[in-house]
């Protein structure tokens, strides 16, 4: 308003830890909560429908699987959930614990501390292993043209594994790596986000990659967004 963005409250309740969100087209909105709690917000009803997940284990991220499912990833595994009537349809349990999810031409990509993932068919109805030659991922991020997979990981380092596996390592953070995207308009570019108060852009396809700092914080945790899965998207 008047060139200033204005913010309201969706919702406040201490109760709640909410970690993340889904916005659909028609209005309908859907955060998880790590205490296992899918909160459903209605535009035309002034308070949510509260459905705890038992089974869930520490929730983390929610997505979109199509307009009757939303899935729900936890430590402990995933979870369809069926909109209408906010039961599990059906769930997928694995042994070790989930640090991280993404998502990847339709497909969910399920991340623990080993070098090896998880990946889901596109129904989200079994899961495929696959190994990658970074341990302790914390971020990912695929290039726009989807021949290259940058890596985040515990230490601060990033990690760029083109199509033929070659590793190139970004130098530059100084602790954990919270967030990696793409820019959206310029394939050149990725932007790192970490836990040690910084975001940095990086030139990528440079002869020597350096980065440019943007933002440095003091101790505040960085953590910046873009998400596309289907036709829905969120920020």
């Amino acid at each position: 308003k008047n060139g200033q963005l204005e913010s309201t409250y969706l919702f406040q309740n201490s109760q709640y830890d909410i970690r993340d969100i889904w916005y659909f087209s028609n209005g309908m909105i859907y955060a998880i909560s790590r205490t296992g709690d899918l909160l459903v917000f209605n535009p035309n009803k002034a308070e949510p429908v509260i459905r705890h997940i038992d089974e869930a284990i520490h929730p983390m991220r929610i997505y979109s699987l199509n307009q009757l499912d939303v899935v729900i990833v936890a430590e402990n595994g995933l979870f369809v959930i069926a909109l209408g009537n906010l039961e599990i349809e059906r769930k997928i349990l694995v042994d070790k614990p989930i640090i991280l999810s993404s998502s990847d031409k339709g497909q969910l990509v399920l991340f623990d501390e080993t070098d090896e993932v998880k990946i889901t068919d596109e129904n989200v109805t079994k899961l495929t292993n696959k190994k990658i030659p970074v341990k302790g991922v914390t971020a990912v991020s695929r290039g726009r043209n989807w021949n290259t997979v940058f890596y985040g990981t515990n230490d601060g380092a990033i990690y760029m594994v083109d199509e033929n596996e070659q590793i190139t390592s970004l130098v530059g953070h100084r602790s954990k790596i919270s967030q990696l995207s793409n820019h959206p308009q310029n394939p050149r570019l990725l932007l790192s986000t970490s836990y040690d108060g910084t975001a940095k852009i990086w030139d990528w396809q440079k002869e020597k990659v350096e980065p440019v700092n943007v933002i440095s914080s003091g101790n505040w945790k960085l953590r910046s967004e873009e998400r596309r899965v289907g036709k829905e998207c969120r920020s």
